[in-house]
């Protein structure tokens, strides 16, 4: 799985992202439910005089430092268009998506859109545009 649990301390759901090779992750609660995000930007308010703000629990270490906001979880069903404005709207980097029903297991299925992926994506689309309209100009041309 690759994500936090609100049991955690802070330092061990940062040590457990860099194993994970990731720059952000959520938080689950006890229901298995999204609390919060912790991401690697969130280490850049400790110093000296709060670092033991890291040995306390992940989500108390994110409401100390004012770090702490209510996650985004989107429905698997949630159209793409809807996804992009509510990633605008918010001004986040990503949003979860997590089925209700999944969520009850002991082990959710937590997916995540972030800007990259609506990058690909809208590169993607215009990649498939470009080749959709250079092959109605090849198919347009006569051959002598």
């Amino acid at each position: 799985h690759a994500y936090t649990h609100t049991v955690w301390s802070a330092i061990e759901a940062f040590d457990y992202m860099l194993k994970k090779r990731r720059s952000s992750m959520p938080i689950v609660g006890e229901k298995h439910l999204v609390v919060g995000n912790l991401s690697i930007s969130d280490i850049r308010v400790v110093n000296q005089d709060n670092a033991t703000l890291l040995e306390g629990n992940v989500v108390d270490f994110l409401k100390k430092t004012d770090r702490f906001q209510p996650p985004i979880v989107l429905d698997p069903f949630t159209p793409f268009h809807e996804c992009v404005n509510i990633m605008y709207v918010n001004r986040v980097h990503h949003v979860y998506v997590a089925d209700a029903e999944v969520t009850r297991h002991r082990f959710p299925d937590i997916g995540v859109i972030a800007l990259t992926d609506l990058l690909e994506w809208i590169a993607q689309e215009a990649r498939h545009h470009q080749t959709a309209a250079e092959d109605s100009r090849s198919s347009s041309v006569k051959k002598i």
